[in-house]
């Protein structure tokens, strides 16, 4: 079944249906894009049932794919499949270490996409993308930890620091990274795509605090996580694809706060309703969807749902 609205034809079909190879012979697409470790239509508690869906699903796209003559293939992954057991600057030379479900299947992902481009029958580009952030502007996107940050500081009155780090990467930099690979020619393969610098759980806590300075809040340590000593490099990505972060992570985790703060009251109940972990519940990526959208006419549910 497919359903047009302001000239955007979706198709809502389980992708792995024989269906979505009569959709690609019939859009005929250049590109297309799988959301991977960003489609919250698969549920990640179940590995063997999570897998083989989301496996099938891939398998499904990827025959029709190159098949019909697709040029290009985009996988968006996590550098959460790294699994933090290396050390220094991480490079895509680095061996993929998943340590729970979802980035276990999500690197099976990589692996397949990687085999087809191996045999010549399609062009996979798999991008890994540090920590997401950015303001919410859909109801559909599932919080990201800078929010879950901010409304902690809001409800609870404080602020508790681990000495975890992480690479982050703002939401409008993400689209224009996915948005250049669609269409700049560069090798097929896997890149990094995140900001050099890590940044600490301490230093995006202090910039909260700042923004809240009128509340007074204060920041606990805890020191249960052990602590994390290295970087992702994304200089290849930024190489091939002349890119680079317009929004550095102090503005963008300012501008968070202030909007968190504004919608505090409809963000605490997104909150409610998302559910504590990751495991759980699968992300969203509002933008992306908004930019696939109008960026490519026709889309499957299962790439922008």
């Amino acid at each position: 079944m497919n359903t047009a609205r302001n000239g955007v034809v979706t198709y809502n079909i389980d992708l792995d249906d024989e269906y979505v190879r009569v959709v690609v012979q019939s859009v005929k697409p250049d590109t297309i894009i799988f959301l991977g470790a960003y489609d919250d239509g698969h549920s990640w508690q179940d590995y063997h049932r999570a897998s083989a869906k989301y496996i099938s699903a891939l398998t499904n796209i990827l025959v029709s794919a190159s098949d019909l003559g697709v040029k290009k293939f985009i996988y968006l992954s996590t550098i959460n499949v790294y699994g933090f057991k290396n050390f220094g600057v991480v490079t895509e030379d680095f061996p993929a270490a998943p340590s729970n479900v979802k980035s276990i299947i999500v690197s099976q992902g990589e692996r397949l996409c990687m085999e087809f481009t191996q045999n010549g029958k399609i062009d996979a580009t798999i991008l890994r993308f540090g920590q997401i952030y950015g303001d919410i502007k859909s109801q559909n996107l599932q919080l990201d930890y800078v929010i879950k940050k901010c409304l902690d500081a809001l409800t609870d009155g404080k602020l508790i620091a681990n000495n975890q780090s992480f690479p982050l990467i703002h939401m409008n930099d993400a689209v224009i990274a996915v948005y250049k690979s669609s269409y700049l020619d560069a090798p097929s393969g896997i890149y990094n795509v995140c900001d050099d610098a890590t940044v600490t759980d301490e230093e995006i806590c202090g910039i909260i605090s700042e923004c809240y300075a009128d509340l007074n809040i204060p920041i606990e340590r805890d020191q249960r996580f052990v602590a994390q000593d290295y970087s992702i490099s994304g200089e290849k990505f930024n190489k091939s694809y002349s890119f680079f972060q317009k929004v550095k992570f102090k503005e963008g985790i300012a501008a968070v706060a202030a909007y968190v703060r504004e919608n505090q009251a409809k963000l605490s109940q997104l909150k409610d309703k998302a559910g504590d972990t990751e495991e759980e519940k699968g992300r969203r990526w509002a933008a992306l969807r908004y930019l696939g959208k109008k960026a490519i006419p026709y889309t499957l549910s299962g790439y922008f749902p």
